[in-house]
């Protein structure tokens, strides 16, 4: 229990750490509380060589989801790099990763219902990260149709019954 709210406590604070960070140019801050993160999950993990394979595998998936955004002009962060999604959102995508096997684990045996809340909290984490600063909505009217259509208001009947299953 005690690794899964370090973890679930972890994720938070490097969450915040690296989005306000970046938000206001102070990067260190976000990429010791990452450092630190990995390593910790590093040193308790069963099997080192499957966790690195995970996070390999949530990297290329981040390169993927933000690099597109950045190169398509969808999102344009504070600090860009080219047209790869800048480092400090490569950290979200670790932490995220590192979150898969402790507090997250849970939803290994529901894919679906990982599916309904992955829809409803990843708008919600860019729209968070627009508001402290972090990058800018460059496609508006995209996200927020999918962020009203998961979040703020009431979902259509077919998610509400997939979700509920």
């Amino acid at each position: 229990m005690l690794q899964f709210v370090a973890n679930f406590l972890l994720f938070q604070g490097s969450w915040l750490a690296l989005v306000v960070g970046a938000a206001n140019s102070l990067l260190w801050p976000g990429a010791l509380l990452c450092l630190l993160f990995l390593g910790w999950e590093l040193s308790i993990a069963n099997n080192r060589r499957g966790l690195l394979t995970l996070l390999a595998f949530g990297l290329i998936g981040g390169v993927l989801v933000d690099g597109s955004y950045a190169t398509f002009g969808i999102v344009d962060y504070v600090l860009p790099a080219g047209p790869v999604a800048p480092w400090w959102i490569m950290g979200l995508w670790v932490i995220f990763t590192l979150t898969l096997t402790q507090s997250m684990a849970w939803m290994r045996d529901r894919p679906l219902l990982g599916s309904c809340l992955a829809g409803i909290a990843a708008p919600l984490s860019y729209a968070a990260g627009f508001k402290f600063g972090a990058a800018f909505d460059a496609a508006r009217p995209l996200l927020a149709r999918r962020s009203s259509a998961f979040g703020t208001r009431k979902a259509p009947k077919s998610l509400r019954a997939a979700c509920a299953a």
